[in-house]
């Protein structure tokens, strides 16, 4: 399990449990919203990693990544998601600065990382 939590306000955390389901907590309000992106209809189903990787923006915190097989961003810290149309494409063997355009799903093995969001 991972935890962010929002740079702007400490009572916005994002905690969860496994295969990709989360919950963003606004311990002032004492209010919690599930977060689960979903595959659409006629799709296959996404399949999640026991410890899903989450990734809030340091640079835009209202953005907010999830990976499944697929990669998942959201402008709106989980409200909606879209997911990249294809599953991961790349496989990396060493760390690399986390930036917007790029996201690591870590797996016990290997990482994997994209550069574009459209491939």
């Amino acid at each position: 399990m991972q935890i962010e939590v929002d740079p702007r306000d400490p009572n916005i955390v994002f905690t969860g449990s496994q295969f990709g389901w989360y919950n963003r907590i606004d311990r002032q309000n004492d209010d919690y919203t599930s977060l689960h992106p979903k595959h659409e209809l006629g799709e296959t189903p996404l399949r999640w990693n026991w410890q899903t990787p989450i990734w809030l923006s340091r640079h835009q915190p209202d953005i907010l990544y999830m990976a499944s097989n697929r990669l998942h961003r959201s402008f709106d810290q989980g409200e909606n998601w879209e997911t990249q149309h294809r599953p991961h494409a790349r496989r990396a063997q060493r760390q690399r600065p986390l930036w917007d355009h790029h996201l690591l799903a870590r797996e016990p093995a290997a990482i994997w990382a994209t550069r574009r969001w459209d491939r």
